[in-house]
Order: structure tokens, then C-alpha cells, then sequence
């Protein structure tokens, strides 16, 4: 076996020799690559890419090689298949009226972060992702002055593109809140409003406050107590009759005696009354008497003149014992030829001394009295009477309805009782008819 072996392979290398010696014989030589390494592509999303390999430079040849050395021959450039996008959405970033905002775009992870899509099939590059800033759309809101019943605010300025932003410039440079431009409400002006009184005629009005802004009445000065109901402050009329009584005069008694009864019309409600009275005295200028009461509490007096000359009433009261009194006028009038005349207190009032006749040349007397005949005036309690809580002013002189009031010490009651002096008159000669007369309703008391 060995032997036979040996004979083969002679064989075989004498047949390589004899095919070699042949080719060169006929002028052939075996030929040799000049191979050139073209680099690897890489592939994108969208196109393919290839792997690196070699290829003959010989225009003869050109073959292509996977390795260097040229031992594996390829016939097709070797490709890389396109990745495809790894898309990722951006939203948008809407734009303010003072800063740019960013449109919708996409990117992929497979390309660098400047690559900007408009789709996420990345068909379409964007090269602009910019919104332009809006710019401001102002609205000015005037400013309101507040009230006592709403507040109010400093003028304010809105932009119709920033819906809830509230600006405190037209320029939009400052923001603000509704809190910041809000003002207080304001102090109610609140003054006094007088009452007014309730007659047998005609209901009346409790005395109440007023704002002179908002028009709302209140009980207190303060504000704090709101009358809803204007109702609330009606007086119901008087079940008594409050008018001054008015004479028929002709049917008049002259003198009124104490005890007296009188016809007469209730000037309010225009309604038929009957009037009782204390006392009445026909008293001329010369007259030195005057009537006196120490106890009566209310009364009346009246008195008409048939005769010519003054007509007067007299109204004395005496005060035993220090303290502080009231002489208070709710009805005093005249009538003169029948008609009503309001009387008003003026005199030169309370001197050292009345005037020698206890009555001066003006409407009424006022005057305080050391005794019952005497006319001399206490000099002391002429310095505490007051008309109304406030000294006499000939400027201002009460009439009608008044009070009187005087203050008496230890001292001035020493001596005895004081007495407390009002003549009301008319001056000057009457001589045609009808004449004149006079009607006085009071109240004395001691302060409580």
C-alpha cells in the first residue's frame, strides 16, 4: 500500500508541471490584485448605508473583495438597510404678548438634536420653530371713586390676550391684582335730621340721622344701626288737640273769670273745642297788680279788651325754696282786630330794675320779683334766666313756644318768696273795634 501511494502523488506532481510548463509556453502569466479599501457608509433613517470592503483598482479587473489580502471575492457592494426614524414630539410653546413661543416639532434620536421635524414621518424639516411674541391688546378701566355703600378702585388696564392678568401701567409693564387696586369703602356723612313734632292734624317724625351720600337713615349718629323702614320714625298723630285755640271773637267774654269756659277752634285740625280757663286780668301800662300762682302746674290764661288803651295778661309765679324752674309758653298769640298775630319776646331784658310802671314798651316783660307788690328785681337770679338753654339775644328773640328758665340759691329765698314775672301786652291806643286780646298757655314746674 505504501508503494502505491507513493506512485499517486508522482503521478499528480508531474501533471502540475506539465499544465504549468504549457500556460508558460503559450506566454500567459497568472495576474495580481491591487486591491483599494473603500470605506463603510453609515446608513441614515431614510437611506441605506454600506460596509467597508476592497476592490481591484485594475480596469481589467475591478473585482470586489471582502478582505484585504483579496482571498474572498464578493460580487455586490455589502449594504446596510436604513435605520428609520426614532421620532420624539415637542409641544408647542404658545407665545405671551411679551415672549416668543415654540412651535409643535419632532426630533430623532438617530440625528443630531438641531434637526427639527414639522411631521412625525419626518417628510418635513423645519428651520424656524419661533412664534412671535403677540404684543399687548390694552382695555383701560377708568377708576371708580368708592361710596359708604361699594368699594372702589384705581384705574386698571386689561389685555385681551392674557385673560385673569390685571396691569397697573397702559403699557403693560406692571402687573397688579384686583386687591391691590381696590379703595375702601368710604365713612358714611352722617348729619342729624330734626324731627318733627306729631299734631292732632297730622302724623309726625321722629327725630333720626340721614347719610348725604347713600340717602340711608339711621337711629344713631354713628351709622350702625340702618332704619330699613321710614315707617319706623312715623309719630302717630296727637289724640289730644295740639293747634292754639282760636276765638270767635265777637262771642268772646270781656273778662275771663277763673273757672271759665271758652268756644274756640283748634288751629291744626280746624275742629271745634272747648278751652277751660284759670284766670284772666285786664292789665294796662299803669297796672301794678299782677296775677300769682304757687301750685297750679299748667293753666291758661286769656283776655280781651273792649276799651281803648294796652291789653295785657300777667303770668306770676312764686318759688319758695332754692332750685332750678320752668316757665315753658307752648301756645302765646294775639289777635289784633281779629287777626292772629305771633307775640315775640323783646324787652330790655331783666335790668337792675324793671321800669317803674312793671312794664316797658315792647311785646312782652320778663322780669323777676322780690315780692308780690315790689318791682325791684333780684339782682342774682336775674343772671341765671335763659330763654330756650341760652342767653337772651335781641336778634334772635323767641316767640311763641319757649321756655324760661331761672335758678334760685339759699340766699335769694332768705328773705321770703321770689316771684317770677311775664307781662305780655300790646302798646299804643286802641280806639276801633274789634280790639285786641290776648292768649297764654303755660307750664311752671321745678326741674326734677
Amino acid at each position: 500500500m505504501k508503494i502505491r501511494s507513493l506512485r499517486v502523488a508522482a503521478l499528480l506532481t508531474a501533471t502540475v508541471c506539465a499544465t504549468t510548463m504549457m500556460l508558460a509556453a503559450c506566454g500567459e502569466e497568472e495576474h495580481k490584485h491591487t486591491l483599494q479599501e473603500v470605506a463603510a457608509v453609515a446608513a441614515t433613517c431614510t437611506t441605506a448605508g454600506s460596509e467597508a470592503y476592497y476592490k481591484c483598482t485594475d480596469s481589467t479587473c475591478g473585482k470586489l473583495f471582502s478582505d484585504a489580502e483579496g482571498k474572498t471575492e464578493i460580487t455586490a457592494i455589502p449594504t446596510i438597510a436604513a435605520t428609520g426614524h426614532d421620532m420624539t414630539k415637542h409641544d408647542e410653546v404658545s407665545a405671551t404678548c411679551t415672549t416668543d413661543g415654540t412651535k409643535e416639532y419632532y426630533t430623532c434620536s438617530h440625528e443630531a438634536a438641531t434637526v427639527y421635524y414639522a411631521d412625525e414621518q419626518g417628510t418635513e424639516k423645519l428651520t424656524d420653530l419661533t412664534i412671535k411674541a403677540n404684543g399687548h391688546d390694552m382695555t383701560k378701566h377708568d377708576a371708580i371713586a368708592p361710596t359708604c355703600e361699594q368699594e372702589g378702585n384705581k384705574a386698571y388696564w386689561t389685555c385681551a390676550n392674557e385673560p385673569g392678568v390685571v396691569y397697573a401701567d397702559a403699557e403693560g409693564t406692571e402687573t397688579t391684582t384686583m386687591d391691590q387696586i381696590t379703595v375702601a369703602k368710604r365713612q358714611h356723612s352722617i348729619e342729624p335730621v330734626t324731627g318733627i313734632p306729631a299734631t292732632c292734624a297730622a302724623t309726625g317724625t321722629q327725630a333720626h340721622y340721614q347719610c348725604l351720600s347713600c340717602k340711608k337713615i339711621y337711629s344713631d349718629e354713628q351709622g350702625e344701626h340702618e332704619i330699613t323702614d321710614p315707617t319706623e320714625l312715623t309719630i302717630p298723630k296727637s289724640e289730644t288737640h295740639t293747634g292754639m285755640p282760636i276765638f270767635a271773637y265777637e262771642s268772646a267774654p270781656d273778662i275771663v273769670a277763673t273757672g271759665a269756659e271758652l268756644d274756640a277752634t283748634c288751629f291744626d285740625c280746624k275742629q271745634a273745642i272747648k278751652v277751660s280757663y284759670a284766670f284772666g286780668e285786664n292789665a294796662g301800662r299803669g297796672a301794678t297788680a299782677a296775677t300769682v300762682l304757687s301750685t297750679e302746674k299748667g293753666t291758661t290764661a286769656y283776655i280781651k279788651n273792649t276799651s281803648a288803651g294796652r291789653t295785657s295778661i300777667y303770668v306770676a309765679v312764686k318759688a319758695s325754696q332754692a332750685g332750678t324752674y320752668t316757665l315753658s309758653f307752648s301756645s302765646v298769640y294775639s289777635t289784633i282786630d281779629g287777626i292772629v298775630k305771633e307775640i315775640i319776646v323783646g324787652s330790655s331784658l331783666v335790668s337792675s330794675t324793671l321800669p317803674s310802671q312793671g312794664c316797658i314798651f315792647s311785646d312782652e316783660n320778663v322780669g323777676v320779683k322780690t315780692d308780690d307788690t315790689t318791682l325791684a328785681v333780684a339782682a342774682n337770679v336775674a343772671k341765671t334766666i335763659l330763654f330756650n338753654g341760652a342767653a337772651y339775644d335781641p336778634a334772635n328773640m323767641p316767640k311763641n313756644n319757649f321756655t324760661i328758665t331761672f335758678t334760685l340759691t339759699a340766699d335769694d329765698v332768705a328773705s321770703g318768696d321770689v316771684y317770677f314775672n311775664v307781662c305780655y301786652y300790646h302798646g299804643g291806643v286802641q280806639t276801633s273795634t274789634p280790639l285786641r286780646s290776648i292768649f297764654a298757655s303755660y307750664t311752671f314746674q321745678a326741674a326734677e
